[in-house]
């Protein structure tokens, strides 16, 4: 169980350490709408790590209590935002020269 954890805050911690990148670089003008929709990428990590978090006290809470079951789901979606990058990205496959400076 512990290396499952540890793998999902070293996923985590990945995604973040993306975000932190994508708002240290300034890239060329054609590939700001890729940047502007990839920001915020991560909340949705944050958020299934704070599910977890809840899930986690409260199945605790029920074996203090007496409760014989420890049941955690983590279930992960795809960002909000994962639409629009997708969209981005193709388009600039389309025609990749048109984004090289």
């Amino acid at each position: 169980m512990l290396q499952t954890v540890d793998a999902l805050f070293d996923a985590c911690g990945q995604i973040l350490g993306f975000e932190r990148d994508l708002y240290e670089v300034d890239p060329p003008e054609k590939l700001k709408p890729l940047k502007q929709v990839l920001v915020g990428i991560s909340q949705s990590f944050v958020e299934v790590l704070a599910r977890l978090g809840e899930d986690w006290n409260r199945d605790v809470e029920g074996l203090r209590k007496g409760a014989h079951e420890f049941e955690i789901t983590v279930v992960f979606t795809a960002p909000p935002q994962l639409e629009k990058a997708l969209a981005e990205v193709k388009k600039i496959s389309k025609n990749p020269t048109e984004y090289i400076v």
